[in-house]
């Protein structure tokens, strides 16, 4: 059945905490070609789609990167003010006594 991934796989992906879950590419068997060296190939419109959910794929990815490298400056940033306080913190002790 067709919709066996979006009725079976999807629910447990979100159970099991997917941050993101795709559509599914579906094909018929009309729609791959059994060829004679290199196995079994999807037709155009196939080809398509499948091209279309991978730059999808792609495209989050890349805002995932994005998003971890801004968080690692964030916190890079944040364990300098951390070092920065801390030395504050001897030279008043220092001082103080």
């Amino acid at each position: 059945h067709l919709l066996a991934l979006d009725y079976g796989l999807k629910p447990v992906l979100s159970a099991l905490g997917a941050r993101e879950i795709l559509d599914s590419v579906y094909a018929t068997d009309q729609q791959i070609a059994k060829h004679e060296t290199q196995g079994y190939l999807p037709g155009p419109e196939v080809h398509e789609r499948v091209s279309r959910a991978l730059q999808t794929v792609v495209h989050r990815a890349e805002v995932f990167q994005r998003e971890e490298q801004a968080a690692r400056r964030e916190r890079d940033a944040a364990a300098a003010r951390s070092q920065v306080h801390e030395s504050w913190q001897a030279r008043d002790v220092r001082w103080s006594t």
